[in-house]
């Protein structure tokens, strides 16, 4: 059984990709689900902002540069993350640099031709997948991907700036032998100390998002259902560009859901039996982090707001692991055991609570299935081997369309067709429904030119496809808010850049846009029936594009 889970985890996550769109993520398979705790990217300052100081003249020290051994503001070191002021950035040091060149001193981060920008790749993004026999779920090559998305940028660069990177590579080995902290620690040195960078080209950890956040650093990345409101707060110049915050998700996902009239209507199945009086019986089954309890207070909030609530006892916690095999197969039997409450009729009011009448959760939620699409997929298997078929309303990253392609792999269609029918879908991701946006052809040009190939024997499952929307999101970004930023670099311009993008091309969202009280740029969403008819079994678009 541990062995068919697996399998089961390798072979859907290779669809979950998409959906996270942050390509430094895109690593093999198998790895993903286990170590899904990769980590991101790290700081730089503007040339034309370097912070001189007394202290530098009477040492004698260039301006911007340490002392040697002294730790630049915002950097992990064995004390705890040193203070600074995220506007006093720092401007070359002594050092190699991986930026281009030769030894010798690291280029400033921003001058008036280019701005350097830290960006992570994995060496060997294929390797995993080939030993654990998944040899057709393609990777793309990270770092030649990177130089082609670094090329889109440089045809025009925001006022005349190019893209020089700063390259950080790992590999398979050592996301496992290193661990997520000190890869963390690593990156943060290398974009703030050795080679200092103003952008990084990926999201992270919170121990490297903090680090960069205090050495001010921007950063653009892609969203994995770990961001909520208090992030915002925590990391003022992080953008995640197409993707939501798990609260924001969870409250446009019910207000969408009520709009369509989701939660007035039932499956009529006997293991649920038929809502009683318009009333539903909501569960919600979710990890135990704080986003997703976040995103469960937002959801709640929702509901209330249009005279609903989860019934007594149908909020169910998974125990989240990045890292823990044992702890994510797990997961299985906490899924298994909320199935078993929610399809009885434990699920009785509180005292004196008359609103919901007592019997099986009718309707289910869920608030993502980050890392592997687990709780989707290991709900759906247990539900549908029970007997138990409750209406059930999906988001973006509960990834319903990859739990469809792992059962129809498995010769199982049956499981997810009862399942799904009659339950919806509200997503800002256009792969949910097996489309692409208009931006996708613009993003697939770019890799074919680059040298890319895709459907071969190396990719017989179309991963590729799912991979490159992240990458081509990222650089079309840059350009957009580098070019509302202005001709000046520094924090105050990169925040005015932020909130005045518009509209923004996409290869792996319906809208892209970020303003100045919302940096998680998913701006649009769909909502889909599903289609069970023989020429399609996919989540069909009931709506156009709904502003969210």
């Amino acid at each position: 059984m541990r062995e068919r889970l697996g399998e089961l985890f390798g072979r859907a996550s290779a669809y979950l990709m998409d959906l996270r769109n942050q390509p430094e993520r895109l690593v093999p398979v198998a790895v993903v689900l286990i170590v899904l705790n990769l980590i991101a990217i790290s700081a730089g300052g503007p040339a034309e902002q370097v912070a001189t100081t007394d202290r530098e003249a009477a040492d004698g020290l260039e301006p911007g540069e340490i002392l040697p051994g002294e730790a630049l503001p915002g950097e992990l070191t064995e004390e705890g993350t040193v203070p600074g002021s995220p506007g006093a950035r720092t401007g070359g040091r002594r050092g190699s640099s991986s930026s281009g060149g030769g030894g010798g001193a690291a280029a400033p981060p921003v001058t008036e031709s280019q701005i350097k920008v830290g960006i992570p790749y994995v060496e060997d993004p294929g390797s995993a997948n080939a030993a654990a026999g998944f040899a057709g779920i393609g990777q793309v090559d990270q770092k030649r991907a990177w130089e082609a998305m670094i090329k889109e940028v440089n045809k025009k660069p925001p006022h005349g700036r190019k893209v020089v990177p700063v390259w950080y590579s790992y590999t398979q080995n050592d996301v496992i032998s290193k661990g997520a902290s000190q890869i963390a620690q690593e990156q943060c040195a290398k974009w703030t100390r050795e080679d200092p960078v103003f952008v990084a080209w990926s999201s992270g950890t919170d121990e490297l998002r903090a680090c960069l956040t205090k050495a001010g650093v921007a950063q653009i990345g892609g969203g994995l259902g770990f961001s909520y409101e208090e992030t915002w707060k925590k990391y003022p110049y992080l953008v995640e560009h197409n993707s939501a915050a798990l609260d924001r998700m969870a409250e446009f996902h019910v207000d969408q859901l009520h709009a369509k009239g989701f939660f007035s209507k039932c499956k009529n199945h006997s293991s649920t039996d038929p809502c009683v009086d318009g009333k539903p019986r909501i569960g919600l089954i979710r990890y135990d982090w704080p986003s997703y309890k976040a995103g469960s207070a937002r959801m709640k909030k929702a509901l209330a707001a249009h005279g609903l609530a989860l019934c007594n006892g149908c909020e169910f916690e998974i125990s989240y692991s990045n890292d823990n095999i044992a702890a994510q197969l797990d997961d299985a039997t906490e899924v298994n055991n909320a199935i078993n409450n929610c399809r009885t009729a434990k699920t009785v009011p509180a005292p004196g609570d008359t609103s919901t009448p007592p019997g099986p959760c009718t309707h289910m939620l869920f608030l993502g299935s980050t890392a592997g699409v687990r709780i989707t997929l290991f709900y759906v298997q247990r539900a549908e081997d029970q007997g138990y078929r409750a209406r059930l309303g999906f988001n973006t990253l509960d990834a319903p369309a990859a739990v469809r392609d792992f059962f129809t792999g498995q010769g199982q269609g049956e499981k997810y067709n009862n399942q799904f029918t009659n339950s919806l879908l509200v997503s800002y991701s256009p792969s949910s429904f097996d489309l692409r946006p208009d931006g996708y052809n613009d993003c697939k040009k770019l890799f074919t030119d680059a040298g890319e190939t895709f459907g071969g024997s190396d990719d017989s499952a179309g991963n590729k496809d799912n991979q490159i929307p992240g990458y081509c999101d990222t650089a079309w970004y840059h350009l957009a808010a580098f070019n509302a930023a202005g001709p000046t670099v520094n924090l105050d311009t990169w925040l005015k850049g932020v909130a005045n993008t518009g509209f923004i091309k996409s290869a792996g969202s319906f809208l892209m846009r970020t303003t100045a009280t919302r940096h998680d740029g998913a701006s649009a969403i769909r909502i889909g029936d599903w289609d069970a008819g023989r020429d399609c079994k996919c989540w069909k678009p009931v709506t156009g594009d709904i502003p969210v």
